[in-house]
């Protein structure tokens, strides 16, 4: 009896075990989600009174927390479930995360973010906090203050909130500001001092410079002549170039510095206008290291004497208030160095010879006297005019020839001697009246002939003694024709229509006069009926200083032509029919006036 009471309570007991953790579908609380992270299989028991019956038996599950995990930056959570009958049998499932508030951290403040798990109408809320970020410093901006430098503050500002800042001040007194350079002003440059200010900060030395300017002084003392007492250099205008015109307009009165280099081979004058005055201007050089007076005016040029820095001073003194005007220093060289061969300076190219301009031709132009050995240059203004004479008329009593050379420029200044084919050579024909000429043909120049002569004589030539003409006019050869050879005849020409009259002609000493008459001529059929002539003049004895000439074949051949009738030996060239007579009287005086007349008959 005891017996079966005692398995009647075991069994009691067993069914109620079995009715907490099974029962039916309806009575159990199982979470909806049925994806367990660790699912709990529920157990099926059988009693052992009915082992015939079995019943399955589920977990009662009910939501018990929720589990939280840190990763980094973020919180992930699971729901736990548990089993109400056994808390030892659990469920998870993942929850839903949300970050709902968001604190940045702060320098010196930690931030958080607020991190919300959901699981059906389960929630929960944790904060993750967020370490202070702390500061960050930049570089420092640096404020001098004091005329003398004597403070510098150091500004950090925290990159993270530029409202945090951290000032560190150097001073001189405290030994963080040193002045490391000092360089003392000139008369005309300025000069600084340096300073370097240190601070230290985190542990860390940080460095600032300053450079405060010190303005010059200026020059003080310029007298007399622009130069500087004190320092020695010029406070003056330099003129870089002496011949540029300077503006001068100037309100009040007052001393006004210039200075240009000087050329010990040029001469210098003066040029100004307006309303300055020549007395104005006044002219120094420093000489043997002495301020001396030079000679420089307005009147002329001027060379001047070497100076010890090579420089000319010019100082004006206005003692007006209100003047305008110009001015400028004109400069020419003065050839000191002397000419080349050809007459050209040295020094500056410059022909320094006598120039014989078109303008002066036909005129006698005087040489200035040369000693002996002692050298001419002469040029000739030319075109293309091939007719060019040059008379040098020269008392040789006593003397020796001037010796003479002629040349040609072409435009890059290569010169060329002008030889027998284009220049005639040395006329001799009187002793005080020496004739040269010349064509130029194609040659190429420059636009002269250089003429280089030179003295051969004893006692040289005085002033006077040596003249020179240039000529355009043709110059008759023998017969009467230019002697350029283009065919002009340059003596007077008598048609037969006045045969048997007078031609009137002059007795210079001297000077041949030229005539030519037409060649009278009668054809019948082959035969060729010669002209007689009869030649009458009316001064007796002027037939002896006469010859006659005609051409054949290009050939000037001469013929005797008398008071008597004579006939040409043969007929002259058809292109030139002439019978060309010569009168030359050889005495040096002139003589009267005479007439010549030729006569003709068949």
């Amino acid at each position: 009896m005891k017996k079966s009471k005692f398995f009647l309570s075991l069994t009691l007991l067993a069914m109620l075990g079995l009715s907490a953790c099974a029962g039916g579908k309806e009575d159990s609380k199982k979470p909806s989600g049925s994806e367990a992270s660790e699912p709990q299989t529920s157990e099926s028991e059988t009693s052992p009174e009915d082992s015939t019956g079995s019943q399955e038996h589920v977990h009662n599950m009910v939501f018990d927390s929720f589990v939280w995990t840190l990763t980094p930056g973020a919180y992930t959570a699971k729901a736990k479930y548990v089993c109400s009958a056994n808390d030892g049998h659990e469920e998870l499932h993942d929850a839903i995360m949300t970050k709902v508030e968001h604190v940045a951290p702060q320098c010196e403040d930690d931030g958080y973010d607020t991190w919300k798990a959901s699981y059906e109408e389960h929630e929960e809320t944790k904060n993750e906090a967020l370490e202070a970020t702390g500061h960050s410093w930049g570089t420092p901006e640096w404020n001098w203050t004091g005329l003398d430098c004597s403070t510098a503050t150091a500004t950090f500002t925290c990159a993270n909130n530029n409202e945090h800042t951290h000032v560190e001040t150097a001073t001189v007194e405290n030994g963080g500001i040193e002045c490391f350079e000092d360089v003392a002003p000139t008369c005309v440059m300025d000069g600084h001092k340096s300073y370097r200010a240190t601070v230290t900060f985190n542990n860390q030395e940080y460095k600032d410079e300053k450079v405060v300017n010190v303005p010059s002084s200026g020059h003080e003392d310029i007298e007399p002549i622009g130069i500087c007492q004190v320092c020695g250099e010029y406070d003056g205008t330099e003129l870089p170039d002496p011949d540029m015109e300077v503006p001068f307009n100037n309100m009040f009165a007052g001393t006004y510095y210039y200075r240009f280099l000087h050329d010990n081979h040029y001469g210098y004058k003066l040029v100004f206008d307006g309303d300055l005055q020549e007395s104005w201007f006044h002219f120094y050089g420093i000489i043997n290291e002495n301020i001396e007076s030079l000679a420089l005016d307005a009147a002329s040029f001027h060379t001047l004497e070497e100076t010890d820095d090579d420089y000319v001073y010019l100082v004006i003194t206005n003692s007006t208030k209100v003047n305008s005007g110009s001015f400028f220093i004109d400069f020419e060289c003065a050839h000191i160095d002397g000419p080349d061969y050809y007459g050209f300076c040295d020094y500056c190219g410059q022909y320094t010879g006598m120039t014989i301009e078109e303008a002066d031709f036909n005129t006698e132009i005087e040489m200035p006297a040369r000693d002996d050995e002692e050298y001419y240059y002469v040029r000739v203004e030319i075109n293309n005019d091939d007719h060019y004479t040059l008379y040098q008329n020269q008392d040789y009593t006593g003397h020796d020839e001037i010796l003479q050379e002629f040349y040609l420029f072409n435009d890059d200044g290569d010169p060329t001697e002008i030889t027998s084919d284009n220049f005639n050579g040395l006329h001799t024909g009187a002793p005080t009246s020496i004739k040269d000429y010349f064509r130029l043909n194609s040659l190429e120049s420059d636009g002269y002939l250089y003429l280089v002569l030179c003295v051969n004589a004893q006692y040289g030539i005085d002033e006077g003694d040596f003249t020179i003409t240039v000529s355009t006019e043709h110059l008759a050869e023998e017969h009467g024709m230019c002697t350029f050879g283009d065919g002009e005849y340059l003596g007077t020409t008598v048609t037969v229509e006045k045969f048997n009259t007078d031609q009137q002609f002059q007795w210079n000493g001297g000077k041949p006069v030229f005539y030519r008459f037409e060649e009278l001529y009668c054809k019948r059929g082959s035969d060729y009926q010669y002209v007689q002539y009869q030649v009458a003049f009316a001064s007796t004895g002027a037939l002896q200083y006469c010859s006659f000439f005609y051409m054949k074949g290009g050939v000037w051949k001469s013929f005797e032509l008398a008071e008597s009738w004579v006939q040409l030996p043969e007929h002259p060239d058809e292109d030139n029919p002439y019978i060309y007579m010569v009168f030359l009287y050889p005495d040096a005086h002139a003589h009267s006036t005479s007439t010549i007349r030729l006569n003709y008959q068949l």
